[in-house]
Parts: structure tokens; sequence; C-alpha cells
């Protein structure tokens, strides 16, 4: 009780002396260095998670511009063959006006098809960057799962230390939650994998359940060699 009584006294000392210009100024310096030491103590991982994310809202603008883009000028000129973004922009600047489309039409086309362009090569830059790093962080992984798998599996867990730490079961059936709970709630059928269904291995296997289990085991191998590689030994010991 003489402890608590000491300790509360403690605390309304330091909190009167708080109210002091000197002392609060003091303790906004104090505050702001923890505050940086912090920030500049993120772990790769953790920014790379943003970039990965970042690269996915690009790509889906991208896709949802292309989609729109066609089926505008799909009004213009109906297409019926697969296009890429190069070919579908392509044929939107050689766009004629007419009857039916002004030159102010046509124009805002050949602008939008612009900006799909820009965005198509900004993504590819992104990829770039995002996949160089990645080969950095964790090549172990990357070589096993394949760039654009162990994008999806480290943004999808939110840390490598959070892979590594997963079993091999786990792994397989990420990407699969939902499945996994619709089995758990009414005995439907158990999923067998994941993102892992991206793996070349796994589309080209007969038995997909079983090469993805074996996919999983090995990620799992590589992703804890990649953090115990380059781990810090308390952030290992946590």
């Amino acid at each position: 009780m003489q402890h608590m009584l000491g300790f509360s006294g403690t605390i309304e000392i330091c909190l009167r002396k708080a109210k002091l210009p000197e002392y609060f100024s003091r303790f906004r310096e104090l505050n702001l260095a923890l505050s940086l030491k912090e920030f500049h103590a993120t772990p790769a991982d953790i920014i790379l998670v943003q970039a990965i994310r970042a690269g996915e809202e690009l790509e889906c603008s991208m896709k949802q511009l292309f989609s729109r883009l066609r089926e505008w000028y799909g009004w213009f000129a109906p297409l019926d063959v697969p296009l890429t973004i190069e070919s579908l922009c392509l044929n939107v600047k050689s766009a004629i006006p007419s009857s039916q489309f002004a030159v102010s039409d046509v124009a805002e086309m050949n602008a939008l098809a612009e900006r799909l362009l820009n965005i198509s090569n900004e993504v590819s830059t992104h990829q770039e960057y995002v996949y160089s790093r990645l080969g950095e962080l964790m090549p172990a992984t990357v070589a096993i799962a394949t760039p654009r798998l162990a994008a999806r599996l480290l943004c999808h867990t939110g840390s490598l230390r959070r892979l590594a730490l997963m079993s091999s079961s786990t792994i397989q059936l990420l990407g699969a939650e939902k499945a996994l709970f619709r089995h758990l709630a009414t005995g439907a059928k158990s999923p067998k994998y994941g993102f892992l269904i991206e793996h070349p291995l796994v589309q080209q296997s007969q038995n997909k359940g079983r090469e993805a289990r074996r996919l999983a085991g090995k990620i799992a191998i590589a992703a804890r060699t990649d953090f115990f590689r380059t781990a810090p030994l308390v952030e290992r010991a946590v």
C-alpha cells in the first residue's frame, strides 16, 4: 500500500513538472525522438506490403479503365476479338468521327486511351520494383513460389514473420478462408488450396490438392529460411 502511495505521489510530481514549459519542451523532444526511432525501425517487409497493395490498386484501376474504354469504343466499332490494352488503344486512336460520334467524343476517348497506357506503364514499372525488393527480402520464397505468388502471400499475411511462423497446412489454405469457414459451418467440401492454385506446378498437376500440399511445405521452409536469415535476435525470440 505504501509503495502504491509513493508511486502515485511520484506521478503527481511528474504531472506538476510537466506543466512547466522547460519540462514540457524536454518531454516533447524525447517523445519525438522515440517516435522517429520507431519509424526508422519499421521492418522492410511491412513497407513492402504497402507497395504490393498499391500495385494491386493500380492494377485494379487499369482493368476497370480497360473494360470501360472497350465498352465505350464498342458503340463506335464493335469488336468481337480479344484485345490487349495496346491493341485497344491503337484502335481508339485510329477512330474517325462519324454521325454518331462527334469530334469531342473521339478526342475524349483518345485522352482516356492515353491515360490507360500511362497507367499500364506505371503498373509494369511498379511491378518491377516490387519483384526486385521481394528478391532481396525473401529470395528463397520467391524462387519456390514465383514472385507474383510470393507477393500475394506476403500481402495476405501482413509480414514475413507471420508467414514464416505459419504451418504448411495453413499456407496451403491461404486465400481460401471463406471456403474453409463454409466447410466448418455447413459441412461443405473442404478446400485443398487457395492462392497456390496460381502456381504452374499446381495448375499442371492432375492431383492439385496433393501438389498444393507439397508446394506449401516447401514455401514454409523457404519463408523460415528468409526470415531467420535477416531477422534480429530479439525479433526471432518474440
